[in-house]
């Protein structure tokens, strides 16, 4: 019988006589003079132990004719070649191994590992030569591996992740088409339009200056399927953006998108998404999910944890001095370490502070007399008449506890707070110091972020605004009344789905009057001419009869990363780039020719 995998049952071939196909992973190791043991590696990451009596090696001229099977093999063989010239297999060399199956010894017995193949007869396909590294070996450069991703994949651990990819996308699939969602796959050369991150720019030959960009998302053409009769939309969908990566970024990922028609109220999504996490645990085999998942407003995260992704498996919450203090642009915000074994040193609470910069302080208080005059060390409190009396009742403080105190502004451009930075580095240092639990990878917290401001300040030298998320964000209906007058007070129809501080995806009502969107994009963004024509399809499209329309997209890479518990979704992508956006292993980006640059109308200069 011959197997290109091991199979999953192996018992029922005990005593048999098969053939399977893969890799060798270690070669001739030498129990005694007598028994070599080696092990197979098969395409799913399986491994078998071999057990031969003598090295596995084959005669060099086998080896050569076996390469060579169509053609002229005088050409290639030598004649100095003799059978009696034995050449040892080495590591990841592609084999073909024929034996006897048969149960290791009692004692060397491991579940998942209680079999062996008693090697009758080695056939090698291809043999391996000159590797940089072997696939299991994790000490190895994350460039030499990244240059040699193929090598790295073979390691069971990327095989596994992979393997775990594609059947989440099985189930992800299964689930849309039995709630009657279309897949569509939306096209990947677009226009460039100011959506907020930078675009990846293809060039075209149809003229001077004519240029595609690839889709950050499929947002826009979702909503004019919406628009189109479709219904309910999804597909698994490539989205690239040409911004600063990090361990939770690429600049080609894959997100679930999905939109549906006839919906107002950000709800009727969010239970769609709560009933596909359902179905996907259950048949990954993870706990079984509470549902409907927590509700908190966007306020309420950057009041409590200083983050629009807060992780809500521990404590450590925010508390806002705001009213204790005179008027103005800033919130001054506290994180109290309380109930700790042992107080953090000087050195660990600056190093903390110095970590996160942007003005953070800290102060420890260990006598009852400190708690009168601890504002007078801190910078952004020490010029200040202060209720001392009333701030320490506020924060119930007492001795033995360490205070970190920040600014930050009221309207914030960012999803984070200095606190909210630190936060996270402080729980990780109690952890190290076994002052709090480890936290549980197993237990998923899901948490709905909503109510976010529809508008952000553009940045912090100007008065200028930006979409929060989109310009095709919904406002809230009961905050209408603000667009025009004080639209940083408007909310978003925008909900954040976020898990164990990871943000998951993110989704939302969408404008589908042609009027409101078309205001937003002109008086409120107030975007120029030229940005305001690259929107004219879309409001074309809403003018034609567009229905109510709302939907989501969800990091499938994230996904993956989450619930396989890598380092980051490059460990999850087959073929990811670095943290520059180069692929070590194509050797991408290149340069290409004058003559290609010329087709396109293109001349490099050095000028930027």
């Amino acid at each position: 019988m011959q197997f290109h995998k091991i199979p999953n049952v192996l018992a029922p071939l005990v005593g048999k006589v098969i053939s399977i196909s893969g890799w060798l992973v270690n070669t001739n190791r030498n129990i005694s003079k007598s028994i070599k043991f080696n092990q197979l590696r098969d395409v799913q990451g399986k491994s078998l132990q071999l057990f031969s009596q003598e090295p596995l090696q084959v005669p060099k001229k086998q080896l050569a004719e076996s390469l060579w099977d169509s053609v002229d093999r005088s050409k290639f063989v030598s004649s100095a070649l003799n059978e009696t010239t034995h050449q040892t297999v080495s590591p990841e060399s592609v084999v073909k191994i024929t034996g006897k199956l048969q149960y290791r010894p009692e004692r060397d017995r491991r579940p998942g590992n209680e079999f062996e193949l008693k090697v009758e007869n080695l056939e090698v396909l291809n043999m391996a030569h000159s590797l940089p590294f072997v696939p299991n070996d994790e000490n190895t450069s994350l460039p030499v591996q990244l240059t040699h991703r193929h090598i790295q994949l073979r390691n069971p651990k990327y095989n596994h992740y992979l393997r775990v990819r594609s059947n989440i996308a099985h189930i992800v699939r299964d689930f849309f088409h039995m709630n009657d969602f279309v897949e569509v796959e939306t096209p990947l050369l677009f226009k460039s339009t100011p959506e907020g991150a930078r675009e990846f720019l293809v060039p075209s030959r149809q003229g001077p200056g004519k240029f595609y960009a690839l889709p950050q998302s499929p947002q826009q053409y979702k909503q004019i399927l919406m628009a189109s009769g479709i219904g309910n939309y999804y597909q698994l969908a490539r989205c690239f953006r040409d911004e600063d990566l990090r361990f939770d970024r690429q600049p080609e990922f894959t997100q679930i998108d999905l939109e549906m028609s006839f919906v107002d109220s950000p709800e009727q999504v969010m239970v769609v998404i709560e009933r596909l996490f359902s179905r996907l645990l259950r048949d990954l085999g993870k706990n079984p999910l509470k549902s409907p998942f927590p509700r908190m407003s966007y306020a309420d995260a950057i009041e409590l944890y200083g983050s629009d992704k807060p992780d809500v498996r521990y404590d450590l919450t925010l508390q806002n001095l705001t009213s204790f203090l005179p008027k103005s642009d800033a919130c001054t915000e506290v994180l109290v370490l309380r109930n700790v074994k042992k107080l953090l040193s000087n050195a660990e609470a600056r190093s903390l502070c110095e970590q996160v910069g942007q003005g953070v302080s800290f102060v420890t208080i260990r006598s009852n007399s400190q708690l009168s005059e601890w504002t007078q060390k801190v910078p952004q409190l020490k010029h200040l008449h202060l209720d001392i009396k009333k701030i320490n009742e506020e924060l119930g403080l007492c001795p033995e506890l360490t205070l970190f105190i920040a600014n930050r502004p009221v309207h914030m451009s960012s999803g984070t707070t200095p606190l909210g930075r630190l936060r996270p580095l402080l729980h990780d240092l109690l952890v190290s110091q076994c002052q709090r639990p480890r936290l549980d990878d197993d237990a998923l917290e899901f948490t709905w972020i909503v109510d976010f401001p529809l508008f952000s300040p553009a940045d912090s030298n100007s008065e200028s605004l930006a979409s929060t998320h989109h310009p095709f964000t919904a406002p809230h209906p009961k905050d209408l009344h603000n667009l025009s007058s004080n639209p940083l007070n408007v909310r978003a129809l925008h909900y954040d789905l976020v898990v164990n501080g990871v943000e998951l995806g993110g989704g939302s009502i969408r404008i589908h009057n042609p009027e409101l969107q078309s205001f937003i994009l002109e008086h409120v963004l107030k975007l120029k001419q030229y940005q305001l024509s690259t929107f004219n399809h879309l409001i074309d499209v809403l003018r034609s009869g567009c229905p109510p329309h709302g939907g989501i997209a969800l990091g499938f890479d994230r996904l993956i990363a989450l619930l396989v518990k890598s380092n980051g979704i490059r460990e999850v992508i087959a073929f990811p780039k670095t943290y520059s956006g180069t692929d070590l292993l194509i050797g991408s980006p290149s340069t290409v020719t004058q003559n290609q640059l010329q087709e396109y109308y293109i001349e490099i200069t050095n000028k930027i």
